[in-house]
């Protein structure tokens, strides 16, 4: 509600943001089949829940449609695409099994806590507190809330002083962070130029050497 509330008082500043569809008028019949369509598709989501059989049924069809359109992607493919779409497919399979144990985080695993892991914190024998485990799943959206503001604070300082946090180790995500690149890579150039192209064909700056497609 609360997210509603602040969409329609801040709906002014989305003023000519978006795509030339949404200046379209809004097609009624379009819309209506939209909505229509989801709300069959709750019944037969409910009804399906409903019965085991229907709902394994639904999940094996489901998973052999979607390796189905894997391997007539990669059969029709071209020899440079294959790879990629076979990585695509193995990170597939990697992401559902890892959201069918995170999922769990919430119910199984949390109702396994509940019934068979004792609730008190110790530490070398000492109690400091009991915690149930259910209070633990509200510890990651605490840490949210609590680190967003400092760290929007750290990278837009480390931004507007060019000391930007590197991607990977020994890099740098920006140029301008290390003045003497530019004047290095143009040396390089200039060596380059000296060694391929004749005597006179460029003069001295890197400008004039890559206009005469000499590096």
């Amino acid at each position: 509600m609360l997210g509603l509330i602040n969409y329609f008082f801040m709906l002014r500043t989305l003023d000519g943001i978006g795509s030339p569809p949404d200046e379209k008028p809004v097609r009624w019949g379009a819309l209506g089949a939209i909505l229509g369509g989801s709300v069959l598709t709750l019944f037969v989501v409910a009804f399906a829940l409903q019965h085991n059989d229907i709902a394994r049924l639904c999940v094996w069809i489901a998973g052999l449609a979607i390796l189905a359109v894997f391997a007539w992607l990669i059969f029709r493919s071209a020899a440079s695409e294959r790879s990629g779409l076979i990585a695509a497919l193995i990170l597939t399979a990697q992401i559902i099994l890892f959201f069918i144990f995170y999922n769990q985080m919430q119910t199984s695993l949390t109702l396994f806590a509940l019934r068979n892991v004792d609730w008190d914190q110790t530490v070398f024998g000492m109690h400091l507190f009991s915690w149930q485990p259910g209070q633990y799943q509200a510890l990651n959206a605490i840490r949210i809330m609590l680190l967003s503001a400092p760290l929007a604070w750290t990278y837009t300082h480390l931004g507007k002083t060019n000391r930007d946090l590197p991607i990977a180790p020994g890099t740098r995500s920006d140029s301008r962070s290390s003045p003497s690149a530019s004047s290095s890579s143009d040396s390089a150039v200039q060596r380059r130029s000296r060694a391929r192209c004749p005597r006179g064909s460029w003069s001295g700056d890197t400008a004039s050497i890559r206009s005469a497609n000499c590096w």
